[in-house]
């Protein structure tokens, strides 16, 4: 499973982005426009740099550049999915993909967790959430483990396991699990606060909101797509 980290311009979380360096082998940094600030600051080079840099007000120089034109069709984040694919990426982490200036920037990289599937799975990580979305899988959720799995052949690879270090920063039993789509899922859980089988979720009515798991494990069981989100309670 090869890994990458993307750094955009919104809220970065330097816990996460620490938890993320410790990863062995070292996963391929992009610095998306603005988020090449946040990588020189911390003395990070990244592997590519791309975007069109409007935010950050300058053309990085830095060996692996990709500039693109302000008027274009995909926005920056968009383009580093791209790019990843090609690079044969399979795990994307996300940092300052949420908030910052612009909300319909965060809402257009939640909808890109559609784009990215099925050969690149991103998930955003924050100090408020964890965001990913799955597509006909299930996923297995501990404070000690996050499984997803496939038995349907959609990804390259049957399961994926959450690195410990970056799964322990956002504990899940200390977390909202929320489940949303776009269009029609039908979901079944287990251990969790509100179990069922066959829950159909639409897109017009947030009927996944605020679940808990209320087990040492919890299971989520998914055909079609949904976004999961994974929200920090307050104390």
């Amino acid at each position: 499973m090869r890994s990458c980290i993307f750094v955009a311009a919104g809220d970065i979380s330097e816990r996460y982005f620490d938890a993320l360096m410790q990863l062995d082998p070292k996963p391929f940094v992009f610095a998306i426009d603005g988020g090449y600030a946040f990588l020189k600051k911390k003395g990070v080079n990244p592997d590519i740099a791309i975007g069109d840099f409007d935010s950050l007000g300058f053309v990085p120089e830095e060996p692996e550049t990709e500039v693109f034109p302000v008027r274009k069709d995909k926005p920056d984040t968009m383009l580093a999915i791209d790019r990843a694919k090609e690079l044969m990426f399979d795990v994307a982490y996300v940092l300052g993909g949420f908030g910052g200036d612009r909300l319909d920037h965060t809402y257009s990289n939640i909808q890109q967790l559609f784009y990215a599937l099925p050969a690149l799975r991103l998930f955003f990580l924050d100090e408020k959430a964890l965001v990913f979305a799955l597509g006909n899988e299930t996923l297995e959720l501990s404070d000690g483990e996050m499984r997803i799995s496939s038995g349907m052949g959609a990804y390259p690879s049957d399961s994926f396991f959450m690195p410990e270090q970056v799964l322990r920063v956002n504990k899940p039993s200390e977390a909202y699990l929320s489940l949303f789509t776009q269009e029609l899922a039908v979901v079944d859980l287990e251990g969790t606060a509100y179990n069922g089988c066959n829950i159909r979720l639409t897109g017009g009515f947030p009927l996944g909101v605020s679940n808990e798991m209320t087990e040492e494990r919890c299971t989520v069981n998914v055909r079609g797509h949904v976004i999961v989100m994974l929200c920090g309670k307050r104390n």
